[in-house]
């Protein structure tokens, strides 16, 4: 009993909302358009459609962008740091300076393009679990559309024969 009052209230539609009718053999309109779980399983399909544009990712070249700062005294850093900056002069062979350099800032910026000529058929293989997880989300969606519209022709044909028996059985 409880199950029926609650499918009669999901069956109830809201004011102005439009009657559901048959199209192409299909139920449109609020039972299955405006139910929650529905939305919500359709937006999972939709999730899903993303994963796979995110798997196909892994086929296009990443640009990335690095800064760092480094401030230092320790001889060996300063000494590869001015020789890696083409800064390094004469000056700087000096064994007090070699030795015991004043600290240096050490600025560097980063642009690399990467681009995968081959990942062992990791990217072909997540786009392929990517799509089995879409045909999954769609047939939930399918499965979810059709326990709504269950659940509203059971409630309607509660209401009818509980009309019914109230009129006397006619």
């Amino acid at each position: 009993m409880p199950r029926t009052l609650a499918s009669f209230v999901i069956a109830v539609p809201a004011a102005g909302s439009p009657e559901p009718s048959l199209v192409n053999g299909r139920v449109s309109g609020w039972p299955t358009e405006n139910h929650p779980s529905v939305a919500a399983s359709r937006d999972a399909t939709k999730g899903a459609d993303m994963r796979i544009v995110e798997a196909r990712s892994g086929y296009l070249p990443k640009l990335n962008y690095t800064e760092s700062v480094v401030r230092s005294d320790n001889p060996v850093l300063v000494f590869s740091s001015l020789l890696t900056q083409h800064q390094f002069t004469a000056a700087n062979f000096a064994l007090d300076t070699l030795n015991r350099p004043a600290a240096l800032d050490n600025f560097q910026s980063q642009v690399t393009l990467d681009q995968n000529v081959y990942d062992g058929g990791q990217t072909r293989l997540a786009v392929r679990t990517a799509k089995l997880g879409r045909d999954f989300s769609t047939e939930d969606e399918r499965l979810t559309r059709m326990n709504a519209i269950a659940n509203v022709v059971r409630a309607y044909h509660g209401a009818v024969l509980r009309g019914r028996e109230r009129q006397g059985g006619r």
